[in-house]
């Protein structure tokens, strides 16, 4: 695909720089301009949706294998309806409702003793999610 995302960012970037900028009279606003070209550098934009694609996957493959071990919610249940998005706003929506399952069942275990085996092992999983 071309262009790909980072070489559109890179153009906005230069425009930013050679065209924009220049023509900027006041200071503060120079100072933005340099601010949004500096966010734009640190993102990986040709990855950053396959990245959260995987991180998605990882937090239904968790989910799935609890709920499998009985350790579920309904926002379990609503994470895992759909397969996996094919589309980036799909996936974000999914992002955010398996986000949302894993704070809830690690507010549920909270309440639950954390000597407990499989308890202990849960809360520990649904923590390394959120690394």
């Amino acid at each position: 695909m071309r262009p790909t995302p980072q070489e559109v960012i890179d153009h906005v970037r230069r425009v930013l720089k050679d065209v924009v900028a220049p023509e900027l009279t006041n200071d503060h606003a120079r100072q933005r301009v340099a601010e949004v070209r500096a966010v734009l550098a640190q993102t990986d934009w040709n990855g950053a949706g396959l990245r959260l694609a995987a991180e998605t996957g990882e937090l239904r493959e968790v989910l799935t294998q609890l709920r499998t071990q009985g350790i579920t919610s309904d926002l379990t249940d609503a994470a895992l309806a759909e397969p996996l998005g094919s589309t980036f706003d799909e996936v974000r929506e999914q992002h955010e409702l398996c986000a949302a399952a894993v704070v809830a069942l690690l507010a549920e275990l909270e309440r639950r003793a954390y000597d407990d085996g499989p308890v202990a092992e849960a809360r520990a999983r649904l923590l390394a999610t959120l690394t």
